[in-house]
């Protein structure tokens, strides 16, 4: 996590920093001979524009339909049947806000973890690391990303 951190400081602000990091990702062998491979968990983040964190109409419509779970993590947590978002303000403690936030995102495969305990899995799980990643880039005392935390209802 240290060099993946350190590798996001330095792109904040480029191009490349837009483009999605990835962290982790989990393969899986689908037949005996390991000539067929599944990617199965995927964890990325990269940098985007403040505005992104902002909740969208379509995703409030989405969280209304029981289509996404929101959570009161980052500037905005949200949790699907196939992944998660965190969007989380990233400034060291004493440094100018910019205007950019970082964005967090879990995709898995596992459709087997549904309904509210799948979402409540994979946005935990997301959690974990955006904070580990945050308190790399001494942002985690402004970042909102509690141990604990509760789906908004």
């Amino acid at each position: 996590m240290e060099s993946f951190s350190s590798q996001l400081q330095k792109i904040k602000g480029a191009p490349q920093g837009q483009e999605e990091q990835e962290v982790c990702r989990l393969i899986t062998e689908v037949d005996r001979d390991g000539k067929e491979r599944r990617l199965i968990v995927a964890v990325s983040f990269w940098w985007s524009e403040n505005e992104l964190a902002k909740p969208h109409p379509e995703i409030t419509e989405q969280a209304k339909s029981g289509k996404l779970t929101r959570y009161d993590l980052g500037a905005r947590g949200e949790a699907r049947d196939n992944g998660a978002a965190i969007y989380f303000p990233c400034s060291p403690r004493n440094a100018p806000k910019d205007g950019t936030v970082l964005s967090g995102n879990l995709w898995t495969a596992n459709t087997k973890l549904t309904g509210q305990a799948g979402r409540n899995a994979r946005i935990t799980i997301l959690n974990a690391a955006a904070r580990k990643i945050a308190r790399q880039l001494d942002c985690l005392d402004t970042a909102n990303l509690p141990e604990t935390f509760h789906k908004v209802t």
